[in-house]
């Protein structure tokens, strides 16, 4: 996978050749399986969503090639997964992030990109979690797609609901929470992203230290998961990688210290 590279980009600070391909890859993989028409064109399945969501994406030599995207609502606004009724408000009263719209090229399926694409949405979901308090993500698949997402430790909450724009297939409704996500309690292939980038992110606050005590500390306090992530990895995760990012870490009673732990 050395020719795929993963990013995320919000919809104001995407290009608008980006946003053609992104919406042009929707279309594409959407009009494969039967959610829009053949008289669909790009322009045509951009919604009110896209404007307040991140959008994760694989590309391959600068063209995407996968796409989904995480809605970071603004206060009271409807959910676009209000489809399936009063049921879902009962469930899931507190805030929330949505993932919709997973899509994969056509002309690149059966490449694991599926797989690729999740573990870069994964850090960008705990990223969207932890600035906007909003720790619970909801989703939605067809009948085929429900395997996959058990896998990925989604949770399956009994409600489905056809979606008037998506050829009014049925969807189930399924939750994941962000935290389990943080702590390992999820599929290997996501949380080990989430691990490596973690340990990166770590690495290069422990390289503040020498310039600005004060500065690392705080930083440090706002990730205050780096650590216990680390320490479960290392027993979990005995891959070189993960033992080379990990060298440059504060030792454990330093972790600690910063966590304000005894």
């Amino acid at each position: 996978m050395e020719s795929f590279k993963t990013f995320t980009l919000h919809w104001d600070k995407m290009s608008s050749s980006i946003k053609y391909q992104v919406l042009s890859v929707r279309c594409r993989a959407y009009q494969k399986v039967g959610k829009f028409s053949s008289e669909k064109r790009p322009m045509d399945v951009v919604d009110v969503f896209d404007r307040q969501s991140s959008f994760p994406m694989v590309l391959y030599k600068g063209r995407v090639v996968a796409t989904m995207r995480i809605i970071n609502h603004r206060g009271d606004q409807c959910l676009e997964h209000d489809f399936a009724g009063p049921k879902l408000r009962a469930l899931v009263s507190q805030p929330c992030l949505e993932i919709t719209r997973v899509c994969v090229d056509p002309d690149f399926s059966r490449l694991g990109l599926t797989n690729l694409l999740f573990q870069e949405a994964a850090q960008a979901i705990v990223d969207l979690a932890f600035q906007s308090k909003k720790f619970t993500v909801i989703g939605s698949c067809t009948e085929e797609l429900i395997p996959f997402y058990q896998k990925v430790g989604c949770e399956l909450i009994g409600l489905e609901y056809t979606h008037p724009e998506l050829g009014n297939r049925p969807h189930h409704i399924f939750i994941a929470d962000t935290k389990k996500l943080m702590m390992g309690h999820m599929n290997f292939f996501v949380f080990a992203a989430v691990a490596a980038k973690a340990a990166l992110r770590a690495k290069q606050l422990h390289g503040y230290r020498k310039i600005c005590p004060k500065l690392n500390l705080a930083l440090l306090a706002h990730y205050p998961l780096l650590f216990s992530l680390r320490l479960r990895s290392l027993i979990a995760l005995k891959i070189r990688q993960w033992r080379r990012l990990t060298k440059a870490l504060p030792h454990r009673r330093q972790a600690r210290l910063a966590l304000g732990q005894s």
